[in-house]
C-alpha cells in the first residue's frame, strides 16, 4: 500500500483551512493496528489504523525526526521506534517525553468506493508566488478548544505552518483547564502567543502568567505550560541546526 498519489482537483474547505483531498489507498487493504509511509502532494503521510478508525498524521517524529510509520500501532497511539515517544493519533499531541512538540494532522475520509483520501493543507509554497494564504486564529481556535474539551486527553492541536522541511513552525496548541505539558527542553528559539484563555509557564523556581494577548518568550531551559482554564496558545519555533 506504500507509495505516492498525485494531487486531485478536489479542493475544499476544512473549518478555516483550506484544503486539497488525495488518494491515499484502499480501505480495504490498511490492517487494523498498523500503518504504512505514503507521499501525498508532496507530503510525507503516515497513514494508520487503529480500533477500527483510520487517521493520517506527519511521518515524521517530532523528537527523533524518523518516520512513524515504522513504529508501532495500538489503540488510538502510534509509539517511535526510535525512542519510545507516543503520540496520540487522533490528535497528534504527544502523551509524555522525550516527544514535546504534537505532530501535524491530517482529516481524513472514506469514499463510497472504498478509497481512502486525505485533506493535504494548501501551504504558502503550493500557491502563485503573488497570492496570500489568510486563515482565521480565531475560529481555528475556537474549533480545537471545543475539540480539546471533549477529548480524554484534554488536549488539540493543528500546524498552522511549517513540517519537517521548514524551519519555521508554528502550531497552534488547545488545552482544558488543569492540563498541562510535562517539563521538557526548548526545542529552538521559540515564542508563545496566547490567544485565549490563562496559562503559567513554569522553569525552575520562576514562573510567568499569560492571558489572552501576551506574548511570552521561552526560555532556554527546561520548562513546563499549564492551563489555569481552558487556553489555546500559538507555539512559534525555529529549529536550531
Amino acid at each position: 500500500m506504500s507509495g505516492s498519489a498525485s494531487p486531485v482537483d478536489d479542493v475544499s474547505v476544512d473549518g478555516p483551512i483550506a484544503v486539497r483531498w488525495v488518494p491515499a489507498g484502499v480501505d480495504a487493504e490498511l490492517v487494523d493496528e498498523s500503518a504504512v509511509h505514503v507521499e501525498l502532494a508532496g507530503k510525507k503521510v503516515c497513514l494508520a489504523r487503529s480500533n477500527g478508525a483510520v487517521h493520517a498524521l506527519l511521518d515524521e517524529c517530532s523528537h527523533g525526526q524518523v518516520a512513524l510509520s515504522e513504529g508501532d500501532v495500538d489503540g488510538g497511539y502510534v509509539e517511535c521506534w526510535l525512542h519510545g515517544s507516543r503520540f496520540d493519533l487522533t490528535t497528534g499531541v504527544p502523551t509524555g517525553p522525550p516527544a514535546t512538540v504534537p505532530v501535524p494532522t491530517f482529516p481524513v475520509r472514506v469514499t463510497g468506493t472504498g478509497v481512502i483520501e486525505v485533506a493535504v493543507p494548501i501551504h504558502l509554497q503550493d500557491l502563485r508566488s503573488d497570492a496570500v494564504n489568510k486563515m482565521s486564529l480565531t475560529a481555528l481556535a475556537r474549533e480545537h478548544a471545543e475539540r480539546a474539551r471533549g477529548l480524554s486527553s484534554g488536549r488539540s492541536s493543528h500546524t498552522v505552518y511549517g513540517g519537517h522541511e521548514h524551519t519555521l513552525r508554528q502550531t497552534l496548541l488547545a488545552l482544558a483547564a488543569g492540563q498541562s505539558l510535562s517539563e521538557h527542553k526548548n526545542p529552538g528559539e521559540a515564542t508563545l502567543q496566547v490567544l485565549s484563555g490563562r496559562v503559567r509557564m513554569t522553569a525552575g523556581d520562576t514562573s510567568w502568567d499569560g492571558s489572552a494577548g501576551d506574548l511570552l518568550i521561552i526560555p532556554d531551559a527546561l520548562h513546563d505550560l499549564q492551563a489555569v482554564t481552558d487556553a489555546v496558545v500559538l507555539l512559534t519555533v525555529a529549529k536550531l541546526a
